[in-house]
C-alpha cells in the first residue's frame, strides 16, 4: 500500500532499511551510556521522525508506527535542558517539532505526548498551534494565544483554521494544503528535495494539517486527494491493508559501502 506520490518504492525501501539498521545500533550505544548528552537524545528524536514519515510514505502499517512515535517523543523530551529558558524558542526547530507533536496525536500516543508537552510548559515554551495539539493528551493544558512565529503566513493561516467553525476550518485546511504548505518559504530545505540526488527526501507530509483535523473532527474526505495530506494516518489502514513487501535489489546497485551520502548537519546520523 506505497503512499508517496513523488519517489517510488525501491528508495523507501532502501532508505527506511538502512536508517533501521543505524537506529538500532545507535539505540543500544544510546542506552548502554550513564549520562548520554542532550543532543545524543536529539539525534535518537530526529532520526525516529524521519523514519516515521519514510516508512509512512512505503505504506507501513500505521499501528507498526505507534511504538517509533512514541520513543521519538520520549527522545525529544529527554533533549530539552530542563533549566534552560525556550520562552523565545531556545534552539528547537520549530516546524520539526510541530511535525513531531502533530504525530503523536495522529498515533495517539497520549502518554508521551502528555510528557513532552508538560516539559515545554516547565521551561516556558509557549506557542499556539503547539499548545492547541498538546491540549489533545492534556485537556487542561493552558492555551497560549500567541504564536511563537507571528511572521509566518503559514502559522497564521493554521491559527485561522483553527478558529473557524468547523466547515470554515475543512476549507480553510484545503486552501492552506493548496498554496501554502509546498513552498519553499514553508519547507525551505526540504522543497523539491525528491528531485536531488542526495536521498534527503523523506516525504511531503503536512502531520499538523491532519493533526488539526482530528481535533477538530473535521470532514476531511475533500483533504484526501492532497498528497501531502496524511490519510491514513488519521483514519488507519484501509480494511485487509498489509504492509510492504520488500523489492529484489535492482540490477547493478552498490552496496551500503559504496553508497554516495550526503553531507549531513553534524547531529544527524
Amino acid at each position: 500500500m506505497f503512499r508517496d506520490h513523488f519517489k517510488d518504492e525501491r528508495y523507501f525501501q532502501e532508505s527506511t532499511n538502512r536508517l533501521k539498521a543505524t537506529l538500532d545500533v545507535k539505540k543500544k550505544e544510546l542506552l548502554a551510556k550513564p549520562q548520554p548528552y542532550y543532543m545524543e537524545y536529539y539525534a535518537m528524536a530526529d532520526g525516529l521522525g524521519i523514519y516515521i514519515s519514510l516508512a509512512y510514505s512505503r505504506g507501513v502499517l500505521v499501528k507498526d508506527l505507534v511504538a517509533p512515535c512514541r520513543e521519538m517523543l520520549d527522545f525529544y523530551t529527554l533533549c530539552i535542558k530542563p533549566d534552560d529558558d525556550y520562552s523565545d524558542g531556545g534552539g528547537l526547530i520549530y516546524s520539526q517539532l510541530l511535525s513531531m507533536v502533530a504525530m503523536g496525536v495522529l498515533l495517539d500516543t497520549r502518554d508521551a505526548l502528555e510528557r513532552l508537552g508538560n516539559k515545554l510548559a516547565g521551561v516556558g515554551y509557549h506557542d499556539y498551534l503547539m499548545s492547541f495539539l498538546v491540549r489533545y493528551a492534556i485537556p487542561g493544558y493552558k492555551q497560549t494565544e500567541e504564536l511563537l512565529w507571528p511572521e509566518d503566513a503559514g502559522c497564521l493561516k493554521l491559527k485561522e483554521i483553527t478558529q473557524s467553525n468547523k466547515a470554515d476550518a475543512a476549507d480553510g485546511m484545503y486552501e492552506y494544503l493548496q498554496k501554502f504548505y509546498y513552498t519553499r518559504n514553508n519547507l525551505e530545505d526540504e522543497y523539491n528535495s525528491h528531485k536531488k540526488s542526495d536521498n534527503t527526501y523523506i516525504g511531503y507530509w503536512s502531520f499538523e494539517s491532519a493533526a488539526i483535523a482530528k481535533v477538530m473532527q473535521l470532514d476531511d474526505s475533500k483533504l484526501k486527494t492532497s498528497p501531502y495530506y496524511p490519510y491514513d494516518m488519521l483514519h488507519g489502514d484501509p480494511p485487509g491493508a498489509t504492509g510492504p513487501a520488500d523489492l529484489p535489489p535492482a540490477p547493478g546497485a552498490k552496496g551500503p559501502d559504496e553508497e554516495k551520502t550526503a553531507k549531513k548537519k553534524w547531529w544527524q546520523f
